[in-house]
């Protein structure tokens, strides 16, 4: 039988965590012009929405791991470093080379940090598979709910996936409660997204 971790209830306060820090970002992305505004049709939204989404899932998300005890120092650098560089996307429009080699840097952090880097085949696939799903997530981004949906259910998923190899499911179920505080002010009509840096 499949059981959740004790500490999974750290997932409800990411929850809560992540919808308060929207809402404290919400007026403050108004005011720096940190927002996305509507400008073709693949934006359902008709006025501009914040886009600090990410932010809020990134602090609920780590401070969650902090209160389970198992913070990671590499998982913060990294996150960071992609939500900083998708920040500066979203204030100054960088060039997709930019964006790109962001995200190769921070796939190849990411293997160093878990040793993978003596299978070369799987550290090439670990790199391209963050370069790929940083671009699919942030194309997901501008529609109401959808980029939300599709990560909490992908988080959800890695939680089923521990669970049924026995290893630690807290860092899947803070996600997914650090989404699910964010889709509650995604969900349409949206009055937050997660921004380039979030999406990152």
């Amino acid at each position: 039988m499949l059981t959740l971790p004790d500490n999974s209830l750290y997932a409800v306060l990411a929850l809560i965590l992540s919808a308060g820090v929207a809402l404290l970002l919400w007026p403050v992305a108004r005011r720096i012009g940190l927002v996305d505004k509507p400008d073709d049709d693949l934006k359902d939204h008709e006025s501009e929405t914040p886009i600090v989404g990410g932010i809020a899932v990134f602090v609920a998300f780590h401070g969650g791991l902090a209160l389970a005890g198992q913070f990671d120092v590499w998982l913060l650098g990294v996150t960071l470093f992609l939500l900083l560089v998708g920040i500066a996307d979203d204030l100054l429009g960088l060039s997709p080379w930019m964006r790109l080699g962001a995200a190769g840097v921070a796939g190849a952090l990411l293997v160093y940090a878990v040793d993978a880097d003596s299978a070369l085949l799987a550290a090439l696939a670990v790199v391209l598979l963050i370069v790929v799903a940083v671009n699919a997530v942030n194309l997901l981004d501008g529609a109401d709910g959808v980029a939300g949906s599709a990560g909490l259910v992908t988080a959800l998923g890695f939680v089923f996936l521990a669970l049924i190899r026995d290893v630690d499911a807290i860092a899947p179920l803070l996600l997914a409660g650090s989404l699910g505080g964010f889709l509650i002010l995604n969900w349409p009509k949206a009055r937050i997204f997660l921004g380039e840096g979030g999406a990152y």
